[in-house]
């Protein structure tokens, strides 16, 4: 299995927006986690349930404050990198066995994602969530490793 950016658009596209922040970084960092539920490795490890959770949990946590002006714009960034990170300290929690886990480093997602959403600031709802999908899903598929007993680090996918 691997990581679709038609997952993700498909999650994107069926929230319901909603005014309180609380609720709309639940759901969110649920439909984040739609994403990373197809996450493997290249030998083939899935993550597990427990894995996705915990990058939910410490998304929706890290999006506190998104709604404020122009806040959005660095939390959301960064709080996709607070589920990767609680999906590394996991270890064979989220990857059965994995004994070390190098999450994704995004190291352009901030940047990306701020040109992203100023160039889809007039376009279709479906052309800026297709756009979203495929940087979210792209970056996420970049630098994340997984090693496992007795072999060498499996990308993950």
């Amino acid at each position: 299995m691997t990581m679709n950016a038609d997952t993700l658009f498909s999650a994107l596209n069926n929230l319901t927006p909603s005014g309180n922040e609380t609720v709309a970084a639940l759901s969110l960092s649920a439909a984040y986690g739609s994403l990373a539920a197809e996450a493997s490795t290249v030998s083939g490890v899935l993550i597990t349930p427990t894995g996705v959770a915990r990058g939910v949990t410490a998304m929706a946590a890290a999006l506190t404050g998104m709604s404020g002006t122009d806040d959005g714009l660095t939390i959301i960034p960064n709080a996709i990198i607070s589920f990767w990170a609680a999906v590394a300290a996991g270890l064979a929690d989220t990857f059965p066995e994995a004994i070390a886990i190098v999450p994704p480093p995004h190291a352009t997602l901030l940047n990306e994602f701020r040109s992203l959403m100023s160039d889809n600031a007039n376009s279709s709802k479906s052309k800026s969530l297709g756009d979203l999908s495929n940087l979210l899903t792209s970056q996420a598929k970049t630098g994340g490793l997984v090693t496992l007993p007795g072999s060498a680090a499996s990308p993950i996918i």
